[in-house]
C-alpha cells in the first residue's frame, strides 16, 4: 500500500514570515507497524497539537508539526529507514529549503522520539526532546553526536519502557554535547501532568537557543 498524499507539514508558511531563529518540529507518535494513514483526528498527532499551542515560546521561535504518511515504524529488521524517519527527513530538507540553515530542535512522543533520535543527524538539527520515547535497547546513539539531547519519561508509563530511556540517556552521554534526563510522575499520554511536560518543553528549547541561565531548564544534566 502507497500513501500517495506525502507527509504533512504544518506551520511552515507561518514560519517563513516569522523570521525565526529557531524553529521547533514535533515528532507524534504511532505504531511498531501499520500502513494505515495518518488521518485528520489521529490521538497521537492531536496530542501533540496540543503541546503545539502551549509549546511556544515567542514568535521567534515558531513551532511546526508533521504529520506522517503512514502510522506505524515499519522496519521490523532494521533493513530499510522506517517510514516517519524518511518523513521527517523530508520536512528537514523542506524546512531547510524555505528558511535556510536554521536551528531545528526535534521534540517526539512515543514513536515519535525514535523518530527525532534517528533523525537528529540532519545538518540543521541542534537539539533533541525524546518525551516518553519507544527506545528498544539497543538503539543507536550516533545521529546525536554534538547535539543537546532531553530524555523525558514517566514514572507510570506502561506502554514504553522507562529502563530503557534512562539506559539510552546514559550511552547517548558518549556522543552527544549535553544530555538531560527529567522524570515525571505521569503516563504515557502525558495529560496528568501535562503542564508540566508542556513547561519542559518550552524550557528545554530557551535553554538550546537562548543558554542555560534563560532556559532554567527542571531536568538533571547527566555527567556532570
Amino acid at each position: 500500500m502507497t500513501n500517495n498524499a506525502g507527509p504533512r507539514l504544518i506551520g511552515l508558511d507561518s514560519a517563513a514570515a516569522a523570521a525565526p531563529v529557531a524553529v521547533v518540529l514535533l515528532l507524534h507518535g504511532g505504531q511498531a507497524k501499520s500502513l494505515a494513514p495518518v488521518r485528520r483526528g489521529n490521538l497521537a498527532a492531536l496530542r501533540m497539537s496540543l503541546l503545539a499551542r502551549t509549546a511556544h515560546i515567542d514568535r521567534s521561535m515558531p513551532v511546526l508539526a508533521l504529520r506522517y504518511r503512514y502510522r506505524g515504524w515499519n522496519d521490523e529488521d532494521g533493513a530499510r529507514t522506517p517510514d516517519p524517519v524518511r518523513d521527517a527527513l523530508d520536512a528537514l530538507a523542506r524546512i531547510e529549503a524555505r528558511l535556510g540553515p536554521v536551528p531545528v530542535i526535534l521534540v517526539g512522543h512515543s514513536l515519535g522520539g525514535r523518530t527525532a533520535v534517528r533523525a537528529a543527524a540532519y545538518p540543521t538539527v541542534r537539539a533533541v526532546a525524546a518525551l516518553a520515547p519507544w527506545l528498544p535497547l539497543g538503539e543507536p546513539v550516533d545521529a546525536l553526536a554534538g547535539r543537546t539531547v532531553l530524555i523525558a519519561h514517566g514514572r507510570r508509563d506502561r506502554v514504553t519502557e522507562i529502563e530503557h530511556s534512562i539506559a539510552y540517556a546514559t550511552r547517548a552521554l558518549a556522543v552527544a554535547d549535553a544530555v538531560y534526563l527529567k522524570l515525571i510522575d505521569d503516563g504515557h499520554a502525558m495529560l496528568r501532568a501535562a503542564t508540566t511536560w508542556h513547561r519542559l518543553v518550552r524550557e528545554f528549547c530557551a535553554t538550546v537557543v537562548l543558554g542555560p541561565d534563560a532556559g532554567r531548564l527542571d531536568a538533571e544534566r547527566l555527567g556532570r
